[in-house]
């Protein structure tokens, strides 16, 4: 963790209101994103992220032990969100549907890999969108699902082949 995320957990742990908002905005967009990404719903996102900021300031004596802010804040949403039990099993259904058309708006390329990225497991998609759309590295990732980095990395690798044959080999006019 950089010396400004260290100095904002601090803040955090003193409880300073300010440190909040900077959090959030500083973070809430992505994290929103990724809760969007495995609920598939605007609203259970939004209720997901509130939870995980109202986590944060409860609990906010811990952030002094936090090495890393951010891969914190992604393991706390995901945390929430496999809290939720049932709402889990959304994850993916929306993109999931070879069925489900094209938006009319979007390009044929663009269309081909949503489609693609439906047909990966779900534990290959989640790193893929946090290496990809988070940044975050296969260390954090790590932290993040709780599992050794090899096996980010190895989940990673393996996605991009599979995302490389499903666009090779995909025939299907993914558009309406």
């Amino acid at each position: 963790m950089d010396a400004a995320e260290n100095r904002l957990a601090a803040r955090l742990a003193d409880g300073e209101p300010e440190a909040f908002e900077t959090v959030y905005d500083r973070y809430g967009r992505d994290l929103y994103g990724y809760l969007l990404a495995r609920t598939r719903r605007t609203h259970l996102a939004e209720d997901l992220l509130q939870a995980v900021m109202l986590r944060l300031v409860r609990s906010r004596a811990r952030l002094r032990d936090v090495e890393n802010l951010r891969a914190y804040l992604f393991a706390a949403a995901r945390n929430e969100w496999i809290r939720r039990g049932p709402n889990r099993d959304l994850e993916g259904k929306a993109a999931a549907d070879p069925t489900a058309p094209a938006a009319e708006d979007e390009d044929e390329d663009v269309a081909a890999l949503r489609f693609a990225l439906a047909r990966l497991t779900p534990e290959r998609r989640e790193v893929v969108q946090l290496k990809i759309h988070h940044g975050l590295t296969f260390a954090r990732i790590g932290e993040v699902l709780q599992i050794p980095p090899d096996t980010a990395a190895s989940r990673y690798r393996r996605a991009l082949a599979d995302l490389r044959r499903l666009l090779e080999t995909t025939d299907v006019d993914v558009r309406p």
